[in-house]
């Protein structure tokens, strides 16, 4: 859940264009990922956050350690990835989360992302293209 947080005030920095408060968020994702006690899962599901976490803090270190917000958004679309996938093993205890999609994203190839809001605020496009996408999942 403190991952998950961390992660939604990144997104709305990428939201916001802001390549300097995306790097600090980013910076606060790889601290909740460094917390997150791993003696509490067991067998497949500890190899499967092992997977997942070496992901998330690979791409949240790549945001960074970056200042261009359009190699940062890259990066994102890799740390979401992970990110949903994890949510959706073992949950968290936060309210509903969304699952969005922007089918425009990366040349058409598509991206999703994790929002606490139905409403669309696209991270891949900011206020290029703010509302562009749909929900695909809801997540309670």
């Amino acid at each position: 859940s403190a991952v998950v947080e961390e992660y939604l005030i990144l997104k709305d920095a990428l939201v916001a264009t802001d390549a300097a408060a995306s790097g600090k968020a980013a910076e606060q994702v790889l601290a909740k990922l460094g917390q997150v006690d791993m003696i509490l899962l067991k067998g497949e599901a500890h190899l499967f956050w092992m997977e997942k976490a070496k992901a998330m803090t690979a791409h949240a270190k790549a945001i960074q350690n970056s200042t261009d917000v359009e190699k940062q958004r890259e990066q994102f679309a890799f740390l979401s990835s992970a990110l949903v996938e994890s949510v959706q093993a073992f949950g968290v205890e936060t309210d509903t989360l969304y699952v969005q999609y922007c089918p425009m994203a990366f040349d058409f190839e598509g991206a999703f992302w994790l929002s606490n809001s139905k409403q669309i605020a696209n991270p891949y496009f900011g206020d290029k293209m703010m509302k562009c996408g749909l929900v695909k999942r809801v997540l309670k």
